[in-house]
């Protein structure tokens, strides 16, 4: 918050976004999202009230829950 002043309130997010299938088996296993059925890339990103992106995380492989990607 100390960042971004003029944000009155946040809102954190977690975001799969699809990729394209790897051709090695182990990469699409490590890629695979469990929820969506396919190979996927995890972002959290926190917004403010005016839905201006504030932080977009690093890009995380597959089937990692949006809390456990915050704790870490």
């Amino acid at each position: 918050m100390a960042k971004f002043p003029s944000a009155q309130e946040v809102i954190i997010d977690g975001k799969e976004r699809p990729i394209q299938r790897p051709q090695d088996q182990q990469k699409q296993k490590n890629h695979d999202s469990g929820k969506k059925k396919r190979q996927t890339r995890q972002h959290l990103m926190m917004t403010d009230q005016n839905q201006r992106v504030l932080v977009l995380s690093k890009a995380r492989e597959g089937l990692v829950h949006d809390k456990r990607q915050l704790d870490e």
